[in-house]
């Protein structure tokens, strides 16, 4: 099985962290491929008391420091999400959901799970 973080899609990721401060970008898989990247991205207007501004000026790591993780996160997920939480420009946390359905309870009471 072809893995699902493609080049195409491990440079869209690069680039996307690269000009984000504070945000979340939501990776969709399905059939284990990822199908959609969706981008949550907040901006923050610094003053003298904002912890935004000693994250922002925190040093960056590059991308080969966060692709092995965000790979790890996808790795073997069929049907679900991985969420990274970029603060600063830095990955903070990575959330990983994985759908499972049973064939068995498809239907019950009329309609899906």
């Amino acid at each position: 099985m072809e893995h699902p973080l493609t080049s195409e899609v491990s440079e869209t990721v690069s680039r996307l962290m690269r000009e984000m401060q504070f945000g979340y970008l939501t990776l969709t898989v399905q059939d284990g491929r990822v199908i959609q990247l969706e981008r949550n991205e907040k901006f923050r207007f610094p003053d003298s008391g904002n912890t935004a501004v000693r994250l922002k000026s925190m040093p960056t790591t590059n991308d080969a420091d966060r692709l092995p993780r965000l790979k790890e996160a996808l790795e073997d997920l069929r049907f679900g999400q991985v969420i990274v939480k970029v603060q600063g420009g830095r990955i903070v946390q990575l959330d990983r959901t994985e759908k499972r359905r049973w064939a068995d309870l498809m239907g019950v009471g009329g309609d899906g799970i």
